[in-house]
């Protein structure tokens, strides 16, 4: 098998300066970009002038400008330019396009990315599915999972939020909030608006109420 070089595609002129590349095809695609920092097995940028990158792991990459891929993958697959991201995580951020200042941090956390700005996914898979949502925060396993085009909503403990996808301003707080109560799901929150839900296993009263607060476990 044919090995890349490190920093094979960089070429010489204006740019291209104070840039470090550690590892078989690292920042081989990078043109003209500035004091990128790659380290790992094919890391390297998206565009061709890509500046102000971290990216640490194999196959790890950053699209545009001050960002930061740290782990297996993460970042991998951008389809547009972003900024301002932070990616920690294999395959964190892994599909993200077009949003900035947006923080992952777990295996496949914000795994689709898409292109929302200003969302926070912390634990593994949390908010896999966002795809349009903006300012969205989470933390905890698989919280806000199905998350797709929702905004402003935060979901905190594990599954917290789990199947929220289009609502918008929620909140959960609690281990399976606004998700399970023990037998079933049918009530999880999907489409609502404006609910906070508080408690273990606390759910509102239907999977698209509205203006609701639900606290304690049903």
């Amino acid at each position: 098998k044919k090995k890349k070089n490190a920093m094979t595609g960089n070429t010489t002129g204006n740019g291209n300066s104070y840039n470090v590349a550690i590892g078989d095809g690292a920042h081989f695609w990078t043109g003209t970009g500035d004091q990128n920092n790659v380290i790992g097995y094919n890391s390297n940028t998206y565009y061709s002038g890509g500046s102000y990158n971290t990216m640490m792991g194999s196959q790890t990459r950053c699209s545009n400008n001050y960002n930061v891929s740290i782990g297996y993958r993460a970042g991998n697959s951008p389809s547009t330019s972003n900024n301002y991201n932070t990616f920690v995580g294999s395959e964190a951020g892994y599909d993200s396009d077009a949003g900035d200042n947006c923080t992952f941090v777990g295996r496949r956390a914000g795994y689709n990315g898409g292109n929302g700005d200003h969302n926070t996914a912390i634990g593994e898979q949390s908010q896999y599915k966002l795809n349009g949502g903006s300012n969205n925060s989470s933390c905890g396993r698989q919280s806000m999972y199905n998350v797709t085009s929702g905004t402003q909503n935060t979901g905190m403990g594990a599954y917290a939020g789990y199947q929220i996808n289009s609502g918008d301003n929620n909140t959960f707080l609690g281990y399976q909030a606004g998700y399970y109560n023990g037998s079933s799901s049918a009530a999880a929150t999907t489409t609502g608006e404006n609910v906070t839900i508080i408690g273990f296993r606390a759910i509102a009263t239907s999977g698209t109420a509205s203006n609701q607060i639900t606290l304690g476990n049903r």
